[in-house]
């Protein structure tokens, strides 16, 4: 299995972890999170933030904020599959 195939599985794998709680408090918290290791990491800043959120907001419910800065390559994937390891560990 490539590289690529084992971050698109993990990546899968935090998905359904993620929505599984997306609607308890935890998942709130997880959706937090995710976005303060981004930040605190450097690799999401207000501007790319709020364009991340804008657009989610245009896409309506069901994307996960996550996705939609990898679709806008506001973040790199295997960013994306730390920080969502990171979320998933801490709680």
């Amino acid at each position: 299995m490539s590289v690529h195939e084992r971050y698109r599985n993990a990546l899968a794998e935090m998905r359904f972890k993620i929505r599984e709680t997306r609607n308890d408090r935890a998942g709130k918290r997880l959706g937090e999170l995710l976005v303060e290791l981004l930040v605190e990491q450097g690799v999401l800043d207000q501007e790319k933030l709020q364009q991340g959120l804008a657009e989610q907001q245009q896409r309506g419910k069901g994307e996960l904020l996550g996705e939609v800065l990898l679709s806008l390559n506001l973040i790199e994937e295997k960013v994306l599959v730390a920080a969502l390891n990171m979320q998933v560990s801490e709680n």
